[in-house]
């Protein structure tokens, strides 16, 4: 590191490459990673990230990842916000972008804050919002909803 970059992280109090892992109420393992990390600079709670990325592991095997530019963490909600333009990928082959997400980080929740747009097994998806969460029933389920719109594409 340079002088100059050494102290500008002393100043702003920076972590390299942190992580974070959990287990869900339900069961679901979550780890988040970001390039860099520091405290948020307004004053609020919470951690400012960028290069963030969200892997969660649910129960029945499925697997989302989502990958943001930048991101809030904020350890006394459990809360995470992913933003600048999110692609939210499963292991059943949906992705999905949005400009930005919250994701719980004690309970399986993700919801878009808007438009989504994407592509799945089969065909092409847009909607007004996605919510992932539990049904009551101890599943996990996406909804998008708000103008759904899917082009199906017969394979």
């Amino acid at each position: 590191f340079a002088e100059v970059e050494l102290n500008e992280r002393l100043e702003t109090e920076q972590i390299t490459r942190p992580s974070y892992a959990g287990v869900t109420q339900e069961g679901t393992q979550i780890v988040v990673r970001a390039n860099e990390a520091g405290k948020l600079r307004d004053g609020r709670a919470g951690t400012s990230a960028n290069a963030l990325s969200a892997n969660i592991l649910m129960q029945n095997g499925t697997e989302v990842s989502l990958i943001a530019p930048l991101g809030e963490i904020n350890e006394e909600t459990q809360m995470t916000r992913l933003q600048g333009g999110v692609i939210m990928e499963t292991s059943h082959g949906v992705v999905l972008e949005t400009e930005a997400v919250t994701s719980a980080l004690d309970r399986t929740l993700v919801a878009s804050a808007g438009r989504v747009t994407g592509q799945s097994p089969f065909g092409s998806l847009e909607a007004g919002e996605l919510l992932l969460s539990p049904n009551g029933e101890g599943q996990n389920v996406l909804h998008l909803k708000n103008g759904v719109r899917l082009l199906y594409t017969p394979k």
